[in-house]
């Protein structure tokens, strides 16, 4: 579709700074269909579009945007789904602005493409019509001249007879993306994991403001309407052994744990009382903010080490549980940050 080139992004809606300073809700609000529309009506449609390039997954970044640009959401949430399992999240927490939108060419002369924006919107949508999207996907339709994404016709079709039984273990990204894949192939999947919610360093490695325990939530129970179960609770080495899984039927087993083991600094002093890692700290503030009983992890003046996201994300937990003062304390020129 041939358009007029807009070199300068759609804003993308934040919640105010005086509304955001003493809570947890969400503060990117995302675009609604109108903006998410024009938004996509920037993009050039490169024949070799460098955001794919960019995109550690493969997402077809170029097709859903055209799709969404068109007001195509069912077809651009379908091809987009049938490649990630995970829209609303990725779409909040991926880091774009170094993978697909760092590598939109827009961004040569103007503002890239808010792909971010984009996907979390499509995802979003797709989370509102779930049913809708995932039998559109076991239509296989011809999505308008388009080919569905790997992620789904990539996998071998489960043989016939009784279903094949797989524990996937961890809830986090890679285990719901697993069951997510598996499950709408028809294979009879278990996904354990030790919390009482899903999400893994999703739920409690990234701030509420940032990606809601609802938007998770909402994703694993679409995951469970494609017949995949999921066990809390469970422990696999403690509670259940692999080899156990497997007496029990289970012909293939997935480890989806993740690093659980944080960087820490090994100076003097680092083990003192009232030092934190970013992930024990996050995920005792979400425990604090959720009302599970644990005393909020801050004191009146706090000093985080580091400028990454994580950082930036436990600074402003900070903040929001009532600290005073917060300085971040990073090595490298904040130009480098």
């Amino acid at each position: 579709m041939a358009r007029n080139v807009r070199w300068n992004a759609l804003d993308i809606p934040h919640l105010p700074v005086h509304d955001r300073i003493d809570n947890f809700a969400e503060v990117n609000l995302g675009y609604t269909a109108e903006e998410a529309v024009l938004e996509a009506q920037r993009c050039l449609q490169c024949a070799s579009p460098a955001c794919e390039i960019g995109c550690p997954n493969n997402n077809p970044i170029r097709d859903f945007i055209d799709l969404i640009a068109e007001g195509k959401f069912l077809e651009a949430a379908a091809l987009d789904r049938s490649q990630n399992a995970l829209l609303s999240c990725t779409g909040r927490v991926c880091a774009w602005e170094n993978q697909c939108q760092g590598y939109c060419v827009m961004g040569h002369r103007g503002d890239p493409i808010n792909i971010g924006a984009l996907e979390r919107f499509i995802g979003d949508w797709a989370l509102q019509h779930a049913d809708e999207v995932e039998q559109y996907l076991a239509e296989k339709t011809g999505l308008s001249g388009r080919t569905l994404a790997g992620g789904l016709n990539a996998l071998p079709e489960p043989p016939a007879g009784p279903r094949q039984k797989v524990a996937v273990i961890g809830a986090g990204p890679a285990g719901l993306t697993v069951a997510h894949f598996l499950g709408g192939k028809g294979y009879a999947v278990t996904v354990f994991d030790g919390c009482p919610l899903p999400g893994g360093v999703m739920s409690y490695g990234i701030p509420e403001f940032v990606l809601p325990q609802r938007v998770i939530d909402a994703e694993a129970k679409r995951i469970e309407r494609l017949g995949v179960e999921f066990r809390y609770g469970v422990v696999v080495g403690r509670d259940v052994t692999v080899d156990e899984l497997f007496e029990q039927g289970y012909e293939a087993v997935f480890v989806g744990v993740g690093a659980n083991r944080p960087s820490v600094m090994n100076i003097p002093g680092s083990d003192l009382k009232g030092v934190w890692t970013a992930k024990d700290f996050l995920m005792q503030a979400s425990w604090a903010v959720a009302g599970d009983g644990a005393s909020p992890p801050v004191g009146r003046r706090v000093a985080v080490i580091g400028a990454g996201n994580t950082a930036m994300d436990a600074a402003r937990t900070a903040i929001r549980l009532g600290a005073a003062e917060v300085t971040i304390v990073y090595r490298r020129p904040e130009a480098e940050r």
